[in-house]
Order: structure tokens, then C-alpha cells, then sequence
């Protein structure tokens, strides 16, 4: 078994699975970080059990269901950061 650390919020499938992590992890992380400053709250609620099933099985809501004025183009950048297996792309 491999210890995780970090808060479950933002844990990437991948880290939730125990599977390798690329830089596919960090940009879902860092989508989960984008969607708690843009709404206040992290992208999904509940118990540690309850939110690591929904990092692998749910999408967040979009940011501007939750704080309208938020633009689409920032609910596109917000839900492609938090795609799931999503493909490697250099950046």
C-alpha cells in the first residue's frame, strides 16, 4: 500500500487509484485549487470517503453555477484542468 498525503479534495484520480502520476495530476490539482478560489469551496463536499468517489466517478459543478459573473471561458479553463485521464500535453 502507498501512503498518500495531501488534502483528498484535491487529490487527482490517478493519486485516488494508487496508479503513477504525471503532470496530468498536478493540472487536476491545480484545477481543484482554481475551482476553490474561484468559488470558496472545493470542488466536492463531504466525508473523505464520500469525495475521494467523487474524484473518480463525478465532474464539479461549474464555477459559475456557484458564483455567477464567472465567465465561460473560465468554467472551460476550470473543467479541462479537472478532466479525467485526460491526455499527456506538454506545456
Amino acid at each position: 500500500m502507498t501512503a498518500c498525503f495531501g488534502d483528498p479534495s484535491y487529490l487527482s484520480p490517478e493519486q485516488v487509484e494508487g496508479r503513477a502520476v504525471d503532470q496530468r495530476s498536478n493540472i487536476y490539482s491545480l484545477g481543484a485549487l482554481f475551482q476553490y478560489l474561484l468559488t470558496g469551496a472545493p470542488p466536492f463536499a463531504g466525508d473523505t470517503a464520500a469525495v475521494l468517489q467523487q474524484q473518480l466517478n463525478s465532474q464539479p459543478p461549474a464555477p459559475s453555477t456557484v458564483r455567477p459573473g464567472i465567465s465561460a471561458e473560465v468554467d472551460r479553463i476550470v473543467f479541462e484542468g479537472a478532466r479525467k485521464k485526460a491526455a499527456v500535453v506538454d506545456i
